[in-house]
């Protein structure tokens, strides 16, 4: 619908996340279907490789033929987003 980031590079350039790895400032958790239909999962495999690359704390999770809810595993994508919380963004003490 918004055309190829060659087709549309404005609008590419200003969404793309590796636009702004620099920005964030903690960890990252990333759940994605091997089969989405909405977001091609080779968009989460290279954030995450980008990640990794600029030394970012990063989990990736990738969910073979599910969809892009993640309907058949939404339960362990829940439970892993809970540990994350419980990890990374929980107040100690």
């Amino acid at each position: 619908m918004l055309g190829t980031p060659a087709e549309n590079p404005l609008f590419w350039d200003a969404v793309l996340l590796d636009q702004h790895l620099a920005d964030l400032s903690g960890a990252i958790q990333l759940h994605h279907s091997s089969t989405d239909e909405s977001i091609p999962v080779t968009f989460a495999r290279a954030l995450a490789q980008q990640l990794e690359a600029a030394g970012q704390p990063v989990e990736y999770y990738e969910y073979s033929g599910d969809n892009h809810n993640l309907t058949a595993n939404f339960d362990t994508a829940i439970a892993r987003s809970l540990a994350f919380f419980d990890l990374y963004l929980k107040p100690k003490g």
